[in-house]
């Protein structure tokens, strides 16, 4: 979220500038054994090429080798040195990183208007060496007084971001943190910065593709990216009365967007180089018109808003692979021996009207009514309606209470419906232009292969929209002069008609479709406690405890469907089942016995554990509950 402040009306001109500096260090490392080093079935390999050859997957460490003692043996750069064990070859990698920020504003104003201009700089070098990021953030914000009765209103911010060599993430081979976390506890990580021979060729303590030198990631299979983002709004009030006023508002938020990626020619896991370039044109409009009304009645308030808005999405986006680069280090279309490019283009509008009141008596008893009506391009010829309703009293109001006690209460309870719409062309068959289908080349080697092909997941029949009915009972109190707060919240949330893939067979010519089925609930409280430690005229000290808890129910999936993938990877799975909840991680755990323990066989020797013989819940991505 980007704010920006007012300027001032006083009269004059003000300056303010505020800067900061910030260190950055590693968080936590995985501890590691070092007892053990490089080898494997309790020795160390008394060649080079035995050291290469090990760690060639990419799930081992190749640290099963003898006890490390200071001996000299053969490590992966062919020296034969002390076999001892480096502690900190991780940690050592990393440097500490900073943060520069500046920022400088300048406002002024006189009875009728303001205005304020505020620029800010961030510069960072992060914790993995040669990544980078910057940020230029410019902020407008102008308020006028046209006429006694209209008002107008400016908003603008830019913001332009660089960043070179973000860190990538996961199992992706340029995670540095992946090669470190399985290099073997012998390896000192000096010796990795030597990290290609006088010819450019990749050295690392491994010959395995799954594992890079960290040196060779982060200094020849580099990415940039640069972003440029525009948001703000202008309106337009008129005050018919000091109760009746229409506002119109005009906000875009749009941004283009340019990332680079390099694979180094040499680069174990792809020797012949390749790049890809991604750009992005995002942009989203919203154009509202609001009357509202606000006035006493005696011991009643009313307010209401009646309005409409005009909701724009647009993306465009091309996408450029190149592959077997001629030239090592120039990444260009024009150097590359195969180049792929995809081009996409994303539109939607939804246009609503709302209207919404807040009824309130004796400043203590208060209902709050809304309403409103979507209609979406992504889900044609249907409109859907969402109301809501909340009553709420501060009770405290009419009670005379000792300071010392409950100084402030106030119960609360609602009710709302909430539609949502899908992403668009969900509902019906659009063809893209690719080289094969299902796997299958479109054309023999030779001949020009690609050719419109129509999408993998078919249309869904009567495609509705999202549901979601939403129960809340809550409240707040006060304690001691508002030393002391506690604020809690029962929710609870089913949602019906979601709109989920379905795997459909091959043969069908597609992969999916797509069904507007399946309900979920959700249940869960809400805590906080806040604390106001020290109070006085020049300082003021809060502090707060929190905790939730919610308990997930898959309560239906579409007819037919007994279980839904979320996704798999190496034998564990997370899905959603009917009667569990969603997210439950499932696999193959160890067979137990009747009290529960593992039990363990034979073989050549050695115990091992015994794989169940039929998958599991093992755990939940969601957590049993948050707290702070």
């Amino acid at each position: 979220m980007i704010t920006t402040k007012r300027g001032s009306r006083k009269g004059g001109v003000g300056i303010e500038y505020n800067g900061s500096f910030t260190w950055e260090t590693p968080l936590v490392l995985p501890a590691f054994q070092n007892e053990y080093g490089h080898g494997t079935g309790g020795e160390a390999p008394d060649t080079q090429a035995g050291v290469l050859a090990l760690a060639q997957d990419g799930n081992s460490s190749a640290s099963w080798g003898a006890p490390m003692n200071g001996q000299n043996v053969v490590h992966w750069d062919g020296e034969t040195k002390a076999y001892s064990p480096q502690p900190n070859n991780i940690a050592d990698f990393y440097q500490t990183g900073h943060t520069y920020t500046n920022s400088l504003a300048v406002s002024g104003g006189n009875d009728r208007a303001d205005v304020r201009l505020g620029v800010t700089r961030m510069d960072n070098a992060g914790i993995v060496p040669t990544s980078t990021f910057d940020r230029t953030s410019i902020s407008l914000r102008a308020n006028v007084d046209v006429t006694e009765r209209l008002s107008a209103d400016v908003k603008a911010n830019y913001v332009r971001t660089n960043a070179h060599n973000r860190p990538a993430m996961a199992e992706i081979m340029e995670n540095v943190g992946h090669g470190l976390m399985w290099m073997p506890r012998s390896v000192n990580i000096d010796d990795l910065s030597n990290y290609q021979t006088g010819t450019g060729e990749h050295q690392n303590y491994t010959t395995g593709i799954f594992k890079m030198n960290p040196y060779w990631s982060i200094n020849n299979n580099t990415n940039d990216d640069t972003k440029n983002r525009l948001l703000g709004y202008a309106s337009l009030q008129y005050d018919f009365t000091d109760w009746l006023n229409l506002r119109v508002i005009s906000g875009i938020d749009t941004y283009n967007s340019d990332r680079i990626r390099r694979v180094a020619v040499g680069t174990l896991y792809r020797p012949a180089g390749q790049f890809s370039r991604d750009t992005y044109a995002v942009q989203e409009s919203n154009n509202m018109a609001l009357l509202s009304f606000d006035k006493g009645f005696g011991d009643l308030s009313v307010s209401a808003t009646l309005g409409g808005n005009v909701r724009y999405e647009e993306q465009k986006n091309i996408s450029i692979v190149g592959s077997n680069l001629t030239e090592a280090g120039w990444y260009n279309v024009n150097n590359a021996g195969s180049v792929q490019t995809t081009e996409g283009l994303f539109r939607k509008q939804v246009n609503s009207v709302f209207a919404m009141a807040s009824l309130g008596y004796q400043n203590f008893i208060f209902l709050d009514l809304t309403g409103r009506r979507e209609e979406s391009s992504s889900i044609p010829g249907q409109a859907y309606f969402y109301p809501s309703a909340t009553l709420s009293t501060a009770f405290t109001e009419i009670l005379d209470l000792d300071p010392k006690g409950l100084t402030f209460g106030k119960i609360r309870a609602s009710y709302a419906v909430v539609g949502s719409d899908t992403d668009p062309y969900q509902d019906r068959l659009y063809y893209s232009y690719f080289g094969s289908h299902l796997g299958q080349p479109l054309a023999a080697p030779g001949n020009i292969g690609f050719q419109f092909v129509p999408s993998t997941v078919f249309p869904p029949e009567g495609l509705s929209p999202e549901s979601t009915q939403a129960l809340e009972i809550g409240g707040d109190f006060r304690f001691w002069n508002d030393r002391i707060g506690f604020d809690v919240t029962y929710y609870d949330i089913t949602t019906n008609n979601q709109i989920l893939p379905a795997t459909v067979s091959s043969t069908s010519g597609g992969t999916g479709v797509l069904v507007a089925s399946g309900s979920m609930n959700n249940r869960g409280i809400e805590m906080a406690l806040r604390f106001n430690v020290l109070e006085s005229d020049n300082l003021r000290w809060e502090t707060g405890l929190n905790w939730a808890r919610n308990v997930n129910t898959v309560l239906a999936l579409r007819d037919g469907l007994d279980q839904f993938l979320l996704t798999n990877d190496r034998g564990i799975a997370i899905e959603a089942r009917p009667d569990l909840a969603y997210g439950n991680i499932v696999g193959l755990d160890f067979e137990r016995d009747d009290q529960g323990r593992i039990v363990f066989e034979e073989v050549n020797g050695n115990a091992l554990p015994v794989a169940a013989s039929e998958t599991t819940v093992m755990g939940n991505i969601n957590p049993d509950w948050t707290g702070v």
